[in-house]
């Protein structure tokens, strides 16, 4: 005969794994992308945008990253906090510099622009961290 106890701890595994796969396999998906403007030396112009994706996004998920998230800010917040975190992240995916330096009259003046186009990636908000994850296209 099988103890009710032992039956208990199954069933309450098996609902721990069918809750963690499910926030898994339903985390929503963004679209992100951000342009910083530098000139002389200065910081002139920030944009930075974030949108659901109205479609799924095709590709294959790459290595996440994990911000804590403690105060359950909004996502755009929590980059917003933690930008220099996500600055790293999304270099290594693909960020696009392009540099103008003029020198005139022994006078230099540099313009330089740091494009990160919009790319898809897969957002899991948990209760203490949210976790980032680039979707990378499939190449057919």
């Amino acid at each position: 005969m099988r103890s009710r106890d032992a039956s208990y701890t199954f069933s309450l595994r098996i609902y721990t794994l069918i809750l963690f796969l499910s926030s898994a396999l339903f985390a929503d998906e963004y679209l992100i992308s951000y342009r910083d403007v530098v000139v002389n030396s200065q910081l002139y112009n920030h944009q930075f945008y974030i949108s659901k994706s109205m479609q799924k996004c095709k590709g294959i998920e790459q290595q996440p990253i994990i911000l804590e998230n403690p105060n359950h800010l909004s996502l755009e917040k929590l980059l917003a906090s933690q930008e220099t975190n996500f600055y790293r992240y999304t270099q290594k995916i693909g960020l696009e510099i392009k540099d103008d330096t003029l020198q005139k009259k022994m006078k230099i003046s540099s313009h330089t622009s740091l494009t990160f186009k919009t790319k898809c990636f897969k957002v899991d908000v948990n209760e203490n961290f949210v976790k980032i994850a680039y979707i990378k296209k499939e190449n057919n």
